[in-house]
């Protein structure tokens, strides 16, 4: 990662990875520089790991991003509201209901204020899999 003459920092992987986690053809690089990154005395940061899950998420990959976000809290780095909202929508994709409406609950636990992403991406999931009743629920959930 040295040849253009400057270390590496985190800020400038960061954006590395984001450009490699816009499709599954460069998921698989975007992973490897993120397990490199320590190699080169960078830590990776909130960003990074919100960056892969979404990437993940987005490639239906959403059990790789779960572990990622295990790992993530596991090296002291704090989920975000955009982090919860990347898996809820995977899950809520792929008709993983419940296991969505579970982060939901997490994010509440963790006084991670959901946002309008995170409820559509779920009510969205909802209403496409025929659960209606519950998507009326969250939506007064929501508005109050």
């Amino acid at each position: 990662m040295r040849q253009l003459g400057f270390p590496p920092n985190v800020p400038s992987l960061n954006v590395l990875i984001k450009a490699l986690c816009k499709n599954s053809g460069t998921m698989d690089s975007a992973i490897r520089i993120f397990r490199e990154m320590p190699k080169h005395g960078c830590t990776p940061d909130m960003y990074t790991y919100g960056t892969l899950i979404n990437g993940l998420c987005r490639i239906k990959k959403v059990n790789e991003a779960k572990e990622l976000l295990k790992e993530m809290e596991v090296n002291s780095c704090s989920p975000s509201v955009v982090t919860y909202t990347s898996l809820i929508h995977g899950l809520s994709e792929s008709n993983n209901l419940d296991e969505a409406m579970a982060f939901l609950e997490e994010m509440e636990t963790k006084r991670i204020d959901p946002n309008v992403y995170t409820y559509s991406s779920l009510i969205n999931g909802l209403c496409k899999y025929g659960r209606s009743s519950d998507a009326m629920q969250l939506l007064k959930v929501m508005v109050n």
